[in-house]
């Protein structure tokens, strides 16, 4: 394996972001603002998981009701919002 490649999966290298609470929101919440400004279509909510490690059965799906209606309630606005631009 090469050395940058090493690196990469041995995890040494992280996004400052990685692994702090809320660090991903915030990172996200700035790239909204910049695609909004460059008039991108940026859905208007997100889901932001809590403890996302542990959010997951064994069979890879969401574990609590809440989170399950949340994401669907996302796709749901993702639908819409596709539909207005045809």
């Amino acid at each position: 394996m090469r050395p940058a490649a090493r690196c990469f999966a041995s995890g040494c290298l992280r996004l400052p972001l990685l692994g702090r609470p809320l660090g991903g929101t915030r990172a996200l919440a700035a790239l909204r603002l910049i695609l909004s400004a460059c008039h991108a279509s940026v859905i208007p909510n997100q889901l932001a998981l809590s403890f996302a490690e542990d959010a997951y059965d064994d069979t890879d799906r969401l574990k609590h009701p809440a989170d399950i209606e949340a994401l669907k309630a996302l796709v749901r606005q993702l639908i819409e919002i596709s539909q207005r631009m045809m």
